[in-house]
């Protein structure tokens, strides 16, 4: 029984009262549309982004940085920033010096005001780090796609050999190991960095995903039919390839292509295009592919896209038997996948440039980009639950777009970039007010109203019934104990609502 009440009330989920989201600074201090804020970057604990400020008839841009008010927020750099990298003490930049400057070259920081300039690096194509070593896929001055090792701290800038022309999309670390996807042309292929150079692992590899520190799938292309293999790592650094087949009534056909790979409750789910029911959500279980829900619409333009992960659903977006975009969970189960909204989509409309709008999960909701006919695209969440599916705000009225972007949760918050009619494109931030700081420490033999957190040391013994009751949330911290024969239970009243 304790075991059963303890489970549950990990479960539970904040309730936030009704507010809107705020502006955090109107950059440009006018109507625009031209976007003052970009690239936000959580990094040392305080917020980076591109900023564009209109002042005197013309245009500033800066790298800023934010320690979540308006009163720490600071300027740091006069530039255009077209890309951010982060490693725990660098920040890479992809920009222009002086904000004027038509030369692009790269620059990395320590404290966001001292830089070291690599003017070998132009435009920033992906870039990542391992530890505090930074990679870099960029142009160099000839235009020509390379891979940069960046050792800050020694002021090392190493050309890697073997990746002249190429452009990478995916890394994982395996075993201490980088490995990546790069493309040349319409070509893929699977590389290893080795020392100084990058080594082929294997050809006409279009994604992958790891899945511990031994296992990782891929999606691989072979001529005539996609596939999908499940590789297991040696000890002596190869791998051991297992192909994974499809279950009835897929037998014989080409799964087509894969859009994306994601882990799921310790499963390999993917978005790919199924005979039958074209763009699909299915999984890999006792080593072949199985749907996870049989729907054959048929419907060539269906769009399916996972969102994220919120209280033990996976979250995505494909069509209904009436090909409707609308807005699905699943719990791994076909029997608890389903509608949560009707006529809702996560994509954009149309996209006049580049825009980061993957998903966030904050205050245990899934925040999105959600479009409709009536209100645009706008800020939506959901806690996987019909009636936990909503959108937050109408921030550009009627449907206009706000076309929300960077969600990025800092500072207990979640910022974003939307635009509004009266601001055009700034920075804005929506905070949860429903967390009290009340903190009960000690036993309690009678009931508790509003409780939120039960301090660690705190144990349930075995005689004793408690009933704690609250109108916001509970919080178990670390250490909270029930002891055989105790019982622990609650009467939420959610008085705090979106």
């Amino acid at each position: 029984m304790k075991y059963i009440l303890l489970t549950s009330l990990l479960l539970l989920q904040f309730k936030i009262h009704s507010q809107e989201p705020l502006l955090f600074r109107d950059f440009q201090n006018n109507i625009n549309t031209v976007p003052s804020v970009s690239f936000l970057n959580v990094w040392k604990n305080e917020l980076y982004f591109f900023g564009r400020e209109f002042n005197g008839g013309s245009y500033n841009t800066n790298l800023w940085k934010t320690s979540g008010t308006n009163q720490s927020t600071q300027k740091l750099l006069g530039a255009n920033i077209y890309g951010m990298v982060q490693s725990p003490n660098y920040l890479f930049l992809s920009c222009s010096i002086p904000q004027n400057s038509g030369q692009v070259k790269g620059v990395v920081t320590q404290n966001g005001t001292a830089y070291m300039e690599i003017p070998e690096i132009t435009d920033l194509y992906y870039g990542f780090s391992k530890s505090d070593t930074l990679y870099i896929n960029a142009e160099d001055q000839n235009n020509i796609r390379q891979l940069w090792r960046i050792v800050p701290a020694t002021n090392s800038v190493t050309l890697m050999s073997g990746m002249a022309g190429g452009w990478l999309e995916q890394h994982i670390v395996l075993n201490n190991t980088i490995y990546f996807i790069a493309a040349f042309s319409s070509s893929r292929a699977m590389y290893k960095i080795v020392g100084n150079s990058v080594q082929l692992v294997a050809s006409d590899v279009f994604r992958m995903l790891k899945m511990d520190e031994t296992t990782v799938f891929l999606a691989t292309y072979y001529g005539t039919a996609y596939n999908i293999q499940k590789l297991t790592l040696n000890p002596n650094n190869t791998f051991t390839w297992k192909y994974i087949p499809f279950t009835a009534p897929y037998f014989g056909y080409d799964m087509g292509a894969v859009q994306q790979m994601v882990k799921f409750k310790n499963k390999l789910f993917l978005v790919a295009n199924l005979p039958q029911a074209r763009s699909e959500i299915v999984y890999v279980e006792d080593g072949v592919i199985k749907d996870i829900k049989d729907r054959y619409t048929g419907t060539i333009n269906n769009e399916t896209k996972v969102l994220g992960e919120v209280n033990g659903n996976l979250i995505f977006q494909t069509n209904n038997q009436s090909g409707i975009r609308c807005i699905w969970k699943t719990d791994g189960t076909v029997s608890n996948t389903n509608i949560i909204a009707n006529n809702l989509r996560s994509s954009l409309t149309f996209i006049p440039e580049p825009l980061d709008i993957t998903p966030v999960v904050y205050e245990n909701r899934l925040f999105f980009l959600g479009y409709t006919a009536q209100f645009g695209e706008e800020v939506w969440y959901t806690d996987g639950t019909s009636e936990g599916t909503k959108m937050l705000s109408d921030l550009n009225m009627g449907n206009e777009n706000s076309r929300p972007s960077d969600f990025k949760v800092f500072d207990n918050k979640l910022f974003f970039v939307a635009t509004h009619p009266s601001f055009g494109r700034e920075l804005w931030y929506f905070e949860s007010n429903c967390k009290s700081t009340n903190n009960v420490m000690g036993l309690a033999d009678k009931n508790i109203l509003a409780l939120d957190f039960i301090n660690s040391t705190q144990t349930v013994p075995s005689n004793i019934n408690l009933m704690y009751k609250s109108k916001k949330a509970i919080v178990l911290n670390p250490g909270f104990n029930i002891q055989e024969g105790g019982v622990f239970k609650t009467d939420l009243n959610y008085g705090c609502q979106y």
